[in-house]
């Protein structure tokens, strides 16, 4: 952290310096909690086990390397994921994931049926 606390997280280049690097080991990972969605029908199930490198840069958000179970799904195993968010200060912040995830079918489509997956696909893959 470097520069004055007023334009902290220094999104203009210039302005300050603020950087966190940090490798993610076992940690379970809640993308939006159900207290926090309470307009969604169903939450998005979390992640358990997450490995990962994690890069805060000024107001970027780096990750990268990461691999994790997905909770409630645990035959089904993400890897090589990154997901990145360019500026979250800005009004509409904007997640780019790219991610494998291998697994039993069933699993994956449970997955769909049980997450806010299922009503985007307006419900197309409904078991």
């Amino acid at each position: 952290l470097k520069g004055p606390l007023l334009d902290f997280p220094f999104e203009r280049p210039g302005s300050g310096a603020f950087q966190v690097k940090a490798k993610l080991l076992n940690v379970d990972y809640a993308f939006a909690p159900a207290y926090l969605t309470p307009d969604e029908p169903q939450p998005w199930p979390g992640l358990g086990q997450v490995q990962a490198e994690l890069l805060i840069d000024r107001a970027a958000l780096h990750i990268t390397q990461g691999s994790a179970a997905v909770a409630g799904q645990p035959q089904l195993r993400v890897s090589q994921a990154e997901a990145h968010i360019d500026n979250f200060m800005s009004d509409q912040p904007f997640l780019k994931v790219q991610a494998q995830v291998r697994g039993p079918a069933s699993d994956a489509l449970n997955f769909v049926n049980r997450s806010p997956l299922l009503h985007m696909t307006g419900e197309a893959l409904k078991e």
